[in-house]
């Protein structure tokens, strides 16, 4: 008797270490970390090709492409590796046009909405 109440012990042991370990590995991601417009100070969208990155302490966390006509952005990633935190967004139109450094306080788990403004170029 004593040995089967080790042996059922051990195994309610293994099983919740597995179950624990299914419901770390469980938690959703986000995979959409930044999401926006980027556009200029006029109201138009910047154009295709243009890079909006996001920096968090000065190193660079992630960076998307535009790639309409609407100069929509998403920046994606795993969540962990965008903790909570003031990130400084970046736009770059690769005609000549950089913005002005954007702080934004982003939040763990969630999606941030923020516009880029550039300078007016044309």
């Amino acid at each position: 008797m004593k040995r089967f109440l080790i042996l059922f012990t051990a195994a309610l042991a293994v099983v919740a270490l597995i179950v624990s370990v299914f419901e770390s590995e469980a938690q959703p991601l986000n995979n959409n970390q930044f999401v926006g417009t980027a556009k200029y100070t006029n109201g138009n969208p910047a154009p295709q090709g243009t890079i909006v990155k996001a920096f968090l302490g000065g190193v660079e966390k992630g960076r998307a492409t535009v790639m309409g006509s609407n100069g929509y952005y998403q920046i994606q990633g795993d969540d962990n590796d965008f903790p909570t935190g003031s990130y400084m967004l970046t736009a770059d139109d690769q005609v000549g046009m950089i913005d002005d450094e954007q702080n934004v306080s982003h939040t763990i788990h969630t999606a941030t909405e923020r516009d880029v403004v550039l300078d007016t170029a044309y």
